[in-house]
């Protein structure tokens, strides 16, 4: 079904019918021939059912299946309609599948056609100082461009006959065409053709930041942060797997599996985009991903292992009953432990103090 075929609605208004079969919402198929008379085959897209995800003006799918038949007669019913004709892909639409989709019966056709007012040349002034078409009277599909024709023979370009319905010329996301190749992009996109979305996110601290951390801007202030699974478990005991990186909207609070979610953390430091932070145990905070900052008096991976730390005084000094000062610094550090202060006694084979 071309795009260019318009249907009148009872009010008079143009519209377009549609732009054919696409891979992904509707599912189709397009009819590939050989040379050398290789019989042709019928390669055919669609999108798995539960899979099709909408936004404000893209369709994504999740997960496609494809399928090629050398005779059409073994087309799956899938890719027929309800006359039983096999759906072939329109002419505008990529025939290979692709996970997004800009071009489609949903978000491009059955679009009005720009509609001129029910304008009237009271002056009878038919053309324009800056067009050779001019005004028409009357309620009318509009014409955007004039149709200059070149004659291939002596080289000259002539008008030709009045084009109506092509439209308006547009920018991808509600953009609109404000000169030539100059687009004014809505809230939110922006580039040359208003086809890169723009991610802001107001930090506790007032400063508005993208998507931080190497995360992606994929819609209109929609990021999508870095994760992968935690190796953690790998090294420490009593970890479950889980992911590590970073996440919240603005990508800047990092992910640590050996921690757990506040969602009341209100430091600013670690919670900059006021939505929380992952903490670690006795007083610790997550800095990086699956890396704690532990709180004084606490280490490990996780903060659970408490510094032991003393400063000696004479009475502990008698009762050490040592004048070594390497031995007493290293009980100093390490006041948990004799080690070093005495021999163990080995008892059955196993050092004891």
């Amino acid at each position: 079904m071309a795009i260019s075929e318009t249907k009148i609605r009872n009010d008079g208004r143009s519209y377009q019918i549609g732009c054919g079969y696409d891979p992904v919402v509707t599912g189709c198929c397009e009819k590939l021939s050989f040379p050398n008379d290789h019989s042709p085959i019928w390669r055919c897209h669609r999108c798995m059912d539960g899979a099709l995800n909408f936004s404000n003006r893209s369709v994504r799918c999740g997960q496609n299946e494809s399928y090629q038949y050398i005779d059409p007669l073994e087309v799956s019913s899938k890719f027929h309609d309800v006359n039983g004709n096999i759906m072939m892909c329109g002419p505008l639409h990529n025939k290979t599948f692709s996970s997004r989709l800009s071009i489609s019966d949903v978000f491009l056709c059955n679009r009005y056609v720009w509609e001129q007012g029910n304008f009237i040349d009271a002056t009878n002034f038919s053309k324009s100082t800056e067009s050779e078409i001019g005004f028409q009277n009357g309620r009318h599909v509009r014409s955007n461009f004039e149709n200059y024709i070149l004659d291939p023979s002596s080289k000259l370009w002539s008008l030709g006959p009045r084009i109506y319905g092509e439209g308006v010329f547009a920018c991808f996301n509600g953009g609109s065409c404000i000169a030539p190749d100059l687009c004014f992009c809505p809230d939110g996109y922006t580039g040359h053709d208003c086809s890169i979305p723009l991610c802001r996110h107001k930090q506790v601290d007032g400063n508005v930041v993208g998507c931080l951390n190497g995360g992606l801007c994929l819609e209109k202030d929609i990021c999508q942060c870095i994760q992968t699974p935690s190796m953690l478990w790998l090294t420490s005991n009593n970890i479950e797997h889980g992911l590590t990186g970073y996440t919240g909207s603005d990508c800047s609070m990092p992910l640590c599996v050996q921690g757990f979610y506040d969602p009341h953390c209100t430091n600013v430091k670690y919670a900059a985009g006021g939505e929380g932070c992952y903490r670690c145990l006795n007083g610790g905070f997550c800095v990086a991903p699956d890396v704690c900052q532990c709180a004084p008096g606490y280490t490990g991976f996780d903060c659970s292992i408490p510094v032991c730390t003393l400063e000696s005084t004479p009475i502990l000094r008698e009762q050490l009953m040592t004048e070594d000062e390497d031995k007493i610094r290293l009980f100093e550090q390490h006041p948990c432990s004799l080690e070093g202060i005495y021999e163990p006694q080995v008892i059955g084979g196993i050092g004891k103090f």
